[in-house]
C-alpha cells in the first residue's frame, strides 16, 4: 500500500503535526490529493520558545510571545482591596449566627425575616412563645422578648463592626507604603 506523509498546519498557519496519507487518498491518475492546510515540506524540528508556521511557501520559526510581566498595583489599589476585604468581612460577621441563652440563632436575611414574623404572630395573636429552630438544628421556646433581645445583640454587633470597619478604613487611608498597609488586620 501507497502512503505519502503531509504536514498540518492550523487556520493561524501553526504545525500542528503530521498526518499519513493513504490509498483512499489518491485520485484515478494515481495522485494524492493534499488536504487542505496540509503541505508536503517537512518541518523544522521544534525550538523552546518558538512556533513553526508555514509562510504559504516555507516553514519559519516565529516567536511565542511571552507574557507581559505583571505590574504590581499601587499603593491606591492595594488600599482598595484592603479595605473592600474589610468590608466584605464586616458584611460577612454581621448575618453571622449569634448566641442567645446558651443558643446559637442563624442571622442571614432569610432567618431575619422570620424571626420578624414570627414576633409579630405572636403579638397579633397574643401567644406567650413558639417553638424554634436554632442554627443547630435543637430546639427552643422563644417569646416576644426572646425576639427583641436577638435583634437588640444583632443590632450591637453591627454597630460595633461598623465602627471597626470606619476605623480600619481611616488607618488604610493614611498609610503611606504597602509596609504599613500590611500592618493592618481586621
Amino acid at each position: 500500500m501507497q502512503t505519502k506523509t503531509v504536514y498540518v498546519y492550523d487556520t493561524d498557519s501553526k504545525y500542528l503535526g503530521e498526518k499519513v496519507l493513504d490509498s483512499t487518498d489518491v485520485d484515478p491518475f494515481g495522485n494524492f490529493n493534499i488536504p487542505g492546510n496540509c503541505v508536503e515540506p517537512k518541518p523544522p524540528a521544534s525550538k523552546s520558545g518558538f512556533d513553526i508556521v508555514w509562510t504559504g511557501t516555507k516553514w519559519e520559526y516565529k516567536e511565542i510571545p511571552q507574557d507581559p510581566k505583571p505590574v504590581p498595583p499601587t499603593l491606591d489599589e492595594l488600599k482598595q482591596h484592603k479595605t473592600q476585604e474589610f468590608k466584605f468581612k464586616r458584611d460577612s460577621e454581621e448575618v453571622s449566627i449569634i448566641e442567645y441563652n446558651n443558643k446559637t440563632f442563624d442571622y442571614n436575611d432569610k432567618s431575619r425575616e422570620r424571626m420578624r414574623i414570627a414576633e409579630k404572630a405572636l403579638i397579633d395573636n397574643n401567644l406567650t412563645s413558639q417553638v424554634w429552630t436554632c442554627a443547630d438544628n435543637s430546639s427552643t421556646q422563644l417569646d416576644v422578648q426572646d425576639f427583641k433581645n436577638i435583634n437588640t445583640l444583632a443590632a450591637q454587633r453591627s454597630g460595633a463592626l461598623h465602627v471597626k470597619y470606619n476605623e480600619l478604613k481611616t488607618q488604610i487611608a493614611a498609610c503611606a507604603t504597602v509596609e504599613e498597609l500590611e500592618q493592618i488586620v481586621w
